[in-house]
């Protein structure tokens, strides 16, 4: 099997800023030209988790692989970090770069992209929602034992960082183990290992309490969107084939694809993936560009 290049080599061409954002300095990965698309990760992420689709994606867009709220080498404020407080970050960060964009987001960043479409509909111009929480109102007994394993592996990973736990936080979410390169671990134990990551995901990994479930997006809000959505899916600890079935058939003219790879699949099987989002952001830019045309 041939090596895939570095991270590093993966994003050459690319750059690091970074933004104030309300008072929060904030870090984004970005690339390309063109119409903006803003890249969301998951619980206890960080942007690299996105280098493998940041490239491709530029090609034709402005790439934007943010890191959330509290995550990364984003500033962590003393925050619950409930929906609408990552909401509102990213709702800063879209008037900063100037909107709407494509908004991609990836398990709770799924949710959260969910919840800023409906609550912020003139801010997206597209919804891509990769294995992403949308309807955490009762989650089921599946959900729940995810949320319950992701809690356990975040809080050990962080509050006493070593590779190990790092390793086994990151192969949670992952078909195949291999897949957690050595590199990869190195980056999230160091952004792991800083005291205030510790901090801030103390509060982070409650993404299951009952607080926090109260800002679940129902089948009723689901059906007021009215921008192209693409829902992704990959095998997972957390959701299922199902759930989003009922979250396509509530969102009006939504799409459904199956990813490869596991929970962070734009990681572990990025052609799939860039393929599936190139495809879908193509087919709503084509038709403006042909009227822009005629």
């Amino acid at each position: 099997m041939a090596e895939r290049p570095t991270m590093w080599e993966e994003f050459l061409g690319g750059e690091i800023r970074y933004r104030d954002i309300d008072g929060v300095r904030t870090r984004s990965l970005e690339a390309g030209r063109g119409a903006p698309v803003v890249l969301l990760h998951g619980n206890g992420g960080h942007a690299e988790i996105y280098i493998r689709n940041i490239m491709p994606l530029a090609e034709r867009y402005r790439v934007y692989a943010i890191d959330s709220l509290g995550h990364g080498f984003t500033d962590k404020p003393d925050l619950e970090y409930t929906v609408p407080d990552y909401v509102r970050h990213v709702v800063g960060f879209i008037d900063a770069i100037g909107g709407p964009v494509h908004l991609v987001g990836h398990g709770l960043a799924g949710w959260v992209a969910t919840y800023l479409t409906v609550h912020h509909p003139d801010r997206v111009r597209s919804l891509v929602n990769f294995n992403g929480l949308t309807h955490v109102t009762e989650p089921d007994e599946h959900m729940e034992t995810g949320f319950h394993q992701v809690q356990q592996l975040s809080t050990t990973a962080t509050a006493a960082a070593t590779s190990e736990s790092v390793r086994k936080r990151l192969n949670w979410a992952l078909a195949d183990p291999a897949s957690a390169t050595n590199e990869m671990v190195a980056v999230r134990y160091d952004i792991y290992r800083r005291p205030d990551t510790a901090r801030a995901m103390a509060k982070i990994v409650q993404v299951e309490s009952r607080a926090q479930r109260r800002f679940g997006v129902s089948a009723e809000q689901l059906g007021t969107i009215r921008v192209p959505v693409q829902l992704v899916f990959s095998e997972n600890p957390v959701e299922n084939w199902g759930n989003f079935e009922r979250v396509r058939d509530a969102i009006p003219g939504a799409r459904l694809e199956r990813a490869d790879g596991g929970l962070i699949g734009m990681w572990e099987a990025p052609e799939r993936w860039n393929q599936i989002v190139l495809d879908f952001l193509g087919s709503i830019e084509a038709p403006q560009l042909a009227g822009a045309r005629g």
